[in-house]
């Protein structure tokens, strides 16, 4: 009955070390850390001990740590490791990463001008991203503008001085941003606007002297000698002379050039010297309608200069600023105009003749009666001295309110016994009326 108890430790003996594959290297160009991550496995249904608490090594076993993730600044080449709790480990996996760039491009800036000139300029920019060592140029590479807008251009046509704030940029974005180039020997402005005062003014006879004054340039300045004076055929420059005498009218330019060539023209018309007199005159109004009111025309006439500013319809005897006048009646004289500086036109000869105030002189005739006496055969005859003539005749004209049916017949059929206001009219509008009463039995 006497028993032995007898315990054994049975110890697994693990000899083999993880197995891991890695992931998160890229195979494209990239501006940012590049994180690689370990998958791993030690079989543990196989009787393996399992990973250790800090498994994985990116440094060939330098360093251990329990994350299966590591992230990488720049290039180069990374041995990874795996190790489980009884310290068997991995052989090592050497991943190299070569596709990060943090590295901004090289570039440089040519074409600035260094002198005056008043041509645009053309800036280059000159750039690289080191040939098989960064990820390239971007397709849109170059920024003119602080990197607001980004062109493929390299080069920059520049028509004014400022301040170019240059970037260019790689595949992956690194940006280099250049030292701000300054475009300051650019003048392509011609000088600033200036006036130009006549004297005198008014109207005269002689000469009119032209003064320019405000002439400057911000930019390059004036030349030493600025002004040149072209008026008709005469050239006067290039002078030093601000000032320039005109004799006769016509257009003056004047032109005003800086050190860089740049010039500013300007043109004046002189235009108050006056020594014609004013031309083609002519009476604008209605002078061929018969009328029985008054007659209103105006002058007309032709002055280029001065102007006209009098007209006289008495062949000078009195003057008037209005060019319009009435004539109560037919009549005729001279008109003659008169510019702002005394100069008087030809004579010109004018006929009023369409004013006829006399009215007709009307005849009434009773030719025969009608068979059975109810009405008689009536004849109207108009003679006119005024001169418009007979127009028409009216057979009911209304005294009251001077109205009726007016026509061209002069012959018609009245009633026996009763009274009846006929009239003729001449062609100004004059009226002669007369009451009948035809009568069949006389």
């Amino acid at each position: 009955g006497n028993t032995r108890t007898t315990t054994r430790s049975i110890v697994t003996i693990d000899k083999e070390a993880p197995t891991f594959t890695v992931s998160g290297n890229p195979a494209t160009w990239t501006g940012s850390d590049v994180t690689l991550s370990i998958s791993a496995t030690d079989m543990p249904a196989s009787g393996c001990s399992g990973l250790h608490a800090q498994a994985y090594s990116f440094d060939g076993g330098v360093t251990w740590q329990a994350d299966t993730s590591k992230t990488f600044s720049e290039n180069g080449t990374y041995t990874l490791m795996v190790r489980d709790s009884v310290g068997n480990v991995s052989k090592g996996q050497d991943i190299t990463i070569r596709y990060i760039d943090k590295t901004p491009p090289a570039a440089h800036v040519e074409g600035v001008p260094t002198a005056w000139q008043n041509t645009d300029a053309i800036i280059h920019i000159i750039a690289s991203d080191l040939p098989n060592q960064g990820s390239g140029l971007d397709a849109k590479p170059y920024s003119w503008d602080n990197g607001l807008t980004w062109t493929n251009s390299s080069s920059l046509t520049v028509s004014q001085n400022q301040s170019l704030r240059i970037k260019v940029r790689d595949a992956v974005g690194n940006i280099l941003t250049h030292p701000v180039t300054e475009i300051t020997f650019l003048d392509k402005e011609p000088p600033e606007d200036f006036t130009v005062s006549a004297s005198p003014t008014a109207w005269t006879a002689g000469s009119v002297t032209l003064t320019v004054s405000g002439a400057s340039d911000k930019i390059s300045g004036l030349a030493d000698l600025p002004y040149y004076w072209t008026a008709a055929n005469v050239d006067y420059g290039p002078t030093s002379d601000a000032s320039y005498e005109v004799t006769e009218n016509g257009d003056v330019i004047v032109s005003i050039t800086d050190k860089a060539g740049n010039v500013r023209s300007k043109k004046v018309s002189v235009t108050n010297i006056d020594k014609t007199a004013p031309s083609d005159l002519a009476i604008v109004g209605d002078t061929a309608t018969w009328t029985n009111q008054p007659v209103t025309v105006s002058a007309t006439a032709k002055d280029t200069q001065s102007g006209v500013t009098e007209f006289s319809w008495n062949n000078g005897l009195t003057w008037q600023t209005d060019s319009t006048i009435t004539f109560n009646e037919n009549t005729e004289g001279i008109l003659l105009a008169k510019d702002a500086v005394g100069n008087i036109s030809e004579p010109f000869q004018y006929t009023i003749t369409c004013v006829d105030k006399e009215a007709p002189e009307l005849t009434v005739v009773f030719s025969a009666a009608s068979s059975d006496f109810k009405e008689v055969i009536t004849q109207l005859y108009g003679t006119d001295t005024g001169g418009s003539e007979v127009k028409d005749f009216c057979w009911d004209y209304d005294k009251a309110d001077g109205t009726g049916e007016w026509t061209s017949a002069s012959i018609k059929a009245l009633t026996s016994g009763v009274t009846v206001t006929v009239a003729v009219r001449d062609h100004a509008g004059n009226v002669s009326l007369k009451d009948v009463t035809p009568k069949a039995y006389e």
